[in-house]
């Protein structure tokens, strides 16, 4: 049960957890909201059903800086002030003082891994949907995830892919469905793997299903090589989200499993499914990063010191984090190792601040 001190401390720290989230949403959407209205002929409805969808997304990743902000600032208010010192004197350790912070962490924890869980996989959906087919009217360019493929609609086509890969510009298990202007199925052109051209899509061996009204059944051709001429826009299919970001945890699972026994390289997937479980936790290290340095600094510095050691703290966090995360995708790095380690170095160097401040 929370005393009068764990309350006045869970207070202070959940506004200034609460004011720092506001106001990175609020200068990231200003900024892109800029850019989007001088980019798209787009009503403000359509600007605001996007951002309303896309907001979860950057909630999602801003509550690790955000709980950063919270830590900090609280600290430094109570060293500031020197409550910090009056509750060491009445014999709580640091410890106990942030027990009440690390409540709420572990609160936003579970919070985070639900919202990128279950949440921002059908907002992006979503969000994704709006961007593709309502502002930058290239619909064919908006994909879905069912029965673990990703598909697309361009014209009378509708296509599946099992697995794109953006860099070697390859797609795996793709099928080709024709339709009649009408909507009746008139051909299936099959291939296990295709490679994507400027103006066209190059398919290795592969099958064609012809269905024509004077025959009962259904005639099959088989084929070592075809090209098929795509749309301007599905040239650049390969910028779209990746299946993984419109899959749950578990969804993603099974569909590396099934792509895996197909022969498929699922290294970029396996990336992802670990980071689902690994940056929920970035919370937790990034709140507790920043209390050494608050600490061993007592009464020293402002707003201007804490908002510097935000940034210092955060920059070099992204960029380790991002950097790791590339090497996974490229398969350089073990996909745990890719995700978990940024956090575990961030734990590393936390304890040996600690460490030194003892010293």
């Amino acid at each position: 049960m929370f005393n009068l001190v764990d309350r006045y401390i869970s207070k202070a720290f959940l506004t200034n957890f609460v004011a720092g989230l506001v106001v990175f949403l609020t200068l990231f959407f200003v900024i892109d909201f800029m850019t989007q209205i001088t980019r798209f002929d787009v009503s403000l409805g359509t600007l605001g059903r996007y951002y309303g969808a896309y907001c979860f997304e950057i909630i999602y990743q801003f509550i690790p800086v955000a709980a950063m902000v919270g830590v900090i600032f609280t600290l430094s208010s109570l060293n500031k002030s020197r409550e910090l010192t009056a509750l060491f004197s009445l014999g709580m350790s640091l410890t106990r003082v942030l027990m009440p912070i690390f409540f709420w962490i572990s609160l936003l924890v579970g919070l985070s891994f639900y919202i990128g869980d279950q949440v921002v996989p059908v907002t992006k959906k979503k969000k994704d949907y709006i961007y593709y087919v309502e502002m930058k009217k290239q619909p064919g360019l908006y994909s879905t995830v069912k029965t673990n493929k990703i598909w697309y609609r361009s014209d009378n086509i509708i296509f599946n892919i099992k697995l794109l890969d953006p860099d070697k510009r390859k797609a795996y298990g793709v099928t080709f469905y024709y339709f009649s202007p009408d909507w009746k199925l008139q051909q299936v052109i099959s291939s296990g793997e295709a490679t994507i051209g400027d103006n066209g899509w190059d398919l290795d061996k592969g099958t064609i299903t012809l269905f024509v009204q004077d025959f009962n059944t259904p005639l099959v051709k088989n084929f070592d090589s075809k090209t098929i001429a795509m749309t301007e826009e599905l040239a650049d299919i390969q910028t779209t989200s990746s299946a993984s970001d419109f899959l749950s945890f578990r969804q993603l699972g099974r569909y590396i499993s099934k792509n895996k026994e197909a022969g498929l390289n699922m290294t970029a997937f396996e990336v992802d499914y670990h980071n689902k479980l690994s940056f929920p936790f970035t919370i937790f290290v990034m709140a507790l990063i920043g209390v050494p340095f608050v600490i061993t600094h007592q009464r020293s510095g402002g707003m201007a010191k804490n908002v510097g050691l935000i940034l210092l703290m955060t920059f070099s966090f992204w960029v380790m984090h991002s950097s790791m995360m590339s090497l996974g995708r490229h398969g350089q790095l073990p996909p745990i190792l890719a995700t978990w380690g940024p956090n575990l170095v961030m734990m590393l160097a936390t304890f040996l601040s600690f460490r030194w401040s003892k010293t």
